[in-house]
């Protein structure tokens, strides 16, 4: 993270995440896609969190970001004992349809990687349904855990030959940081994001929970009951420790406190 964005930010668990409003973000979006160099922008929540201190390739990653939002309730709670407040939880979909009006406007364009090819146009026509003018371009790679160097450089050549301006990529954490990170200087792309599955959510094959789940924190447990069985281990096994790794670094922190 670059030293301007770094003083918007706070630290949590070791990870730096930015404290700017939807709207300052937005702003510094749209200067991102004005000038000569990418810019990346990871979306952190809870599970991200779990794997970073797990994952030493993962963490390195998110220390050139950008910009890093928080994608998550618990992060916009626990922020304030961290040093500063995040103001509000800003998530890959939120993003990606609120921008789109902007995007129309201004005439930026869209590519989305990740997911079917009926997916993608679902995705596609229901965004369009909104936004008429909003240009999208689309790629379905294939589920390989990792792309072939042939299939690498078709979608490299894809997403070239669309020039986007946006580039949104859907195909799980830490894998979409991952490919963006080792592939960004390639891509001539101004903004890449990863999204997860919010291309699935805007195609509407997955549904998003109710507003009031999202508002109390609980967007996690509606997508465990439409999904137990992919998202038993991550949630119960592994994610479950985050209230303890809080509660480890925030005494960690009063004790230095104490002692300083």
């Amino acid at each position: 993270m670059n030293s301007l964005h770094s003083k918007h930010s706070v630290e949590i668990l070791g990870v730096r995440i930015n404290t700017f409003s939807k709207a300052e973000v937005f702003s510094l979006v749209e200067s991102f896609t004005k000038s000569n160099k990418p810019h990346l922008i990871w979306t952190c929540n809870v599970d991200h969190l779990i794997k970073l201190a797990r994952d030493g390739e993962f963490h390195d990653i998110y220390e050139v970001a950008d910009l890093v939002l928080a994608d998550g309730m618990p992060l916009v709670w626990i922020s304030r004992l961290f040093g500063k407040q995040i103001p509000e939880r800003i998530t890959g979909i939120d993003f990606l349809e609120e921008f789109a009006s902007i995007a129309e406007m201004k005439g930026y364009r869209y590519f989305f990687l990740g997911g079917s090819t009926i997916v993608l146009q679902k995705a596609k026509a229901a965004l369009q349904k909104k936004y008429p003018k909003l240009r999208i371009s689309t790629h379905a790679p294939s589920y390989a855990a990792r792309w072939s160097k042939p299939e690498n450089e078709m979608i490299i050549s894809a997403i070239r030959e669309a020039r986007p301006d946006l580039l949104f990529v859907g195909v799980g954490a830490p894998k979409q940081e991952k490919w963006i990170y080792q592939n960004w200087k390639k891509l001539n792309v101004p903004v890449a994001m990863g999204v997860g599955g919010a291309l699935e959510m805007v195609a509407g094959t997955k549904k998003r929970a109710p507003r009031w789940m999202q508002n109390v924190g609980l967007e996690w447990l509606f997508r465990f009951l439409q999904d137990p069985r992919r998202l038993l281990k991550r949630y119960f096994l592994f994610d479950i420790w985050f209230p303890f790794f809080v509660l480890h670094a925030l005494v960690i922190k009063w004790f230095r406190r104490l002692h300083s």
